[in-house]
């Protein structure tokens, strides 16, 4: 007995009747309130004859507070129908606390397989095992998204694993098409930080360029386009391109003798060029030029031209950039059109072949801004390699 002399067997019992269920007697067709170990032989067997499906006893087993194993152990019985369950773990009868998991054995017929698991196999992998030995099953494929596992991956089949099923049986593979698409919103119009807020919540990504405009335009600040038009799908990750109005310094005024005459600052940004072929001789062969193109600020720069005329020696000339080029491109840089953000740069890839043995090859290539921007440095705006040419 307890200090305060409560009867100690009683308070026990009492918590344990709290915490405490039952197992149903999912495999009878009628209810069964004791211990198995009480009860006739004769009385167990014939419950298996009259046993439940396999979802009936889950529906059982889940309404009185237990948790049924998603694995079920399928065995051949050929007293049993086939999908009837045959017993339970721990077994039908035996108290178990509320929650406890329930696996059931059920019933197969000699002739059925169950379904293997493919789960994270590649799906023509999965389908060579469906559709070989001793399975030889009928398979088709479904889509599903999913923003875990990469596409083309098996997230499960239908019948689920471990179902048995006849040998030859339909079963449907559903593999992950990847991260479900995302509608692109409208931001035209929005300030530059909505517009990011719109695309960030979406998982799209901002790549902001600004476009000068007018002291005091209602475009300061202002998404003007988008490279990707609104409502169209596209991949979680996405990199969306903004044009944002940019105004220039507010105008300042000079003091003249006579009068007064306000005078516009127009932008400015310090455009360089570099080019070479990292070495001082050249002998015959397919060699390459790097040439890039920077811009040290302060304004973004829309439409600077590149240019860059191939001398007699050199043949075979393709070149590509790493901004919005056609592709390969045959012959000489003439000028060429690009956008260089403030602080950003512009890299081209020059292949060509040589085969003169005796002389110099000189190459240059040149940058110029485009009308209504001022460059303060142009002495870099060019570039010039030279080689010493060789046997």
């Amino acid at each position: 007995r307890h200090l305060d002399g409560r009867d100690t067997a009683r308070t026990e019992a009492a918590l344990a009747a709290e915490l405490r269920y039952q197992i149903p007697p999912v495999a009878s067709a009628r209810p069964l309130y004791h211990h198995p170990a009480r009860k006739p032989l004769a009385d167990i067997l014939h419950c298996i004859r009259e046993g439940k499906t396999l979802d009936e006893a889950t529906s059982i087993l889940t309404g009185a507070g237990f948790t049924v194993s998603p694995t079920p152990t399928f065995v051949v019985d050929s007293s049993i129908p086939a999908g009837q369950v045959l017993s339970t773990d721990p077994p039908f009868g035996q108290s178990a606390v509320q929650g406890t998991t329930v696996v059931l054995t059920v019933s197969k017929a000699p002739d059925q397989v169950g379904v293997p698991d493919v789960t994270g196999q590649a799906a023509d992998a999965a389908t060579s095992v469906l559709t070989g030995e001793p399975y030889a099953f009928k398979v088709t494929q479904s889509q599903e998204p999913s923003a875990d596992v990469p596409a083309g991956t098996v997230l499960r089949t239908d019948p689920a694993f471990n179902t048995p099923v006849a040998k030859g049986s339909a079963v449907n593979l559903i593999v992950s098409a990847g991260p479900a698409k995302v509608r692109v919103p409208p931001v035209e119009g929005l300030t530059e930080a909505s517009a990011r807020n719109q695309l960030t919540q979406r998982g799209l990504l901002a790549n902001v360029v600004s476009v000068p405009v007018a002291t005091g335009s209602v475009q300061d600040g202002i998404v003007i386009s988008q490279s990707i038009p609104s409502t169209e799908l596209v991949a979680p990750g996405t990199t969306i391109r903004l044009q944002v109005g940019k105004a220039a310094p507010a105008p300042t005024t000079t003091a003249a003798p006579t009068t007064l005459a306000p005078t516009t600052v127009p932008p400015t940004a310090d455009l360089s060029i570099s080019k070479t072929d990292g070495v001082p001789s050249r002998s015959p062969g397919t060699f390459s030029y790097t040439i890039v193109v920077s811009n040290a600020g302060p304004f973004d720069v829309m439409g600077a031209k590149v240019n860059d005329t191939m001398p007699s020696e050199l043949s075979n000339v393709t070149w590509t950039c790493n901004a919005a080029c056609p592709g390969s491109v045959n012959g000489n840089i003439n000028n060429f059109s690009i956008d260089i953000p403030s602080g950003g740069s512009v890299t081209f890839t020059v292949t060509a072949t040589v085969t003169a043995t005796s002389g110099t090859l000189s190459n240059t290539a040149s940058v110029s801004v485009p009308n209504g921007v001022t460059d303060p440095t142009p002495g870099n705006n060019s570039s010039t390699d030279t080689d010493t040419l060789t046997p």
